[in-house]
């Protein structure tokens, strides 16, 4: 049996992650943000699902739950941490606050970054591994999502820097980069786009109009075929137990059509048709 830590688990791919891997006979410690949203995983075996309120963003709950997490797993040490934790983010650069920028970074990769130093320790002991959840949209900017792009990217950074650093050790730490998913995260983007719209200053409305219409239409597009959450559940299970993980995983037809143009294209030609879409 061994124990996985997830991040983010309250819904969408964590929650699917922490699932798959409860009913697969392991233990996994499911942190939440917000423990009243935690009603399904609260209803598994709690002696193989234990379920904490965690913000990975506030360094005293990744202290704390890192010193938990290193008593429960003794000298066998942790087999895994999945960094689920997320948060979406929409609107065009020039108009993006800087509040939401740190917010967008402190969730998606520094709360990433926390939560790795944590279970480190207990990672080295049982030669464990490093699952990051990124985006196709950590390698491929688009308009009105420079934000969050910039923290995905910055989370590609990172997943491949510590690939590098912890290869001596055993420790293998794999990307796993879906497209659209059937989320919450997903199925509130409509509402991102009439707060965008209200909110871009009476001076930049007629200039963005017809970015915020496009993306609205390629939202559309895009969401008719979302992948399940359990799809990159099962990605980020082979990313944990398979004998020889990958580096990265695109999850989705539309994450690895996209990653294939984006390595085949020269990168001209490849940004106009992003914006011609």
């Amino acid at each position: 049996m061994t124990t996985v830590v997830v991040t983010g688990a309250g819904s969408g791919i964590g929650e699917a992650t922490v699932q798959r891997l409860h009913r697969a006979g392991h233990r996994v410690v499911a942190l939440v943000r917000r423990i009243d949203g935690a009603a399904r995983l609260q209803a598994l075996d709690p002696e193989r699902c234990m379920v904490h309120q965690v913000d990975v963003t506030v360094a005293d709950d990744v202290t704390r739950i890192g010193a938990q997490i290193d008593v429960l797993c003794g000298a066998q040490g942790l087999g895994g941490l999945v960094n689920c934790a997320g948060v979406s983010t929409m609107g065009p650069v020039e108009t993006a606050t800087l509040d939401e920028l740190r917010r967008a970074l402190e969730v998606n990769t520094i709360g990433a970054v926390a939560m790795t130093q944590t279970c480190l320790p207990a990672l080295r002991r049982a030669g464990g591994r490093i699952i990051n959840v990124g985006s196709i949209g950590g390698r491929v900017a688009t308009p009105l999502l420079g934000v969050y792009n910039a923290s995905k990217f910055a989370l590609d950074g990172i997943t491949t820097a510590l690939r590098h650093e912890l290869r001596p050790a055993g420790i293998a730490v794999s990307l796993v980069e879906p497209g659209v998913v059937d989320t919450r995260m997903t199925t509130r983007a409509p509402a991102l786009f009439d707060v965008c719209r209200a909110a871009l200053p009476p001076e930049l409305a007629a200039y963005y109009v017809t970015q915020l219409d496009r993306g609205m239409k390629n939202y559309r597009r895009a969401t008719a075929r979302p992948s399940a959450p359990d799809r990159v559940a099962k990605a980020i299970e082979h990313a944990l137990l398979a004998r020889h993980p990958r580096p990265r995983y695109p999850v989705g037809a539309d994450a690895r059509v996209i990653g294939f143009l984006h390595w085949l294209l020269p990168e001209r030609v490849f940004e106009w048709l992003v914006r011609s879409l």
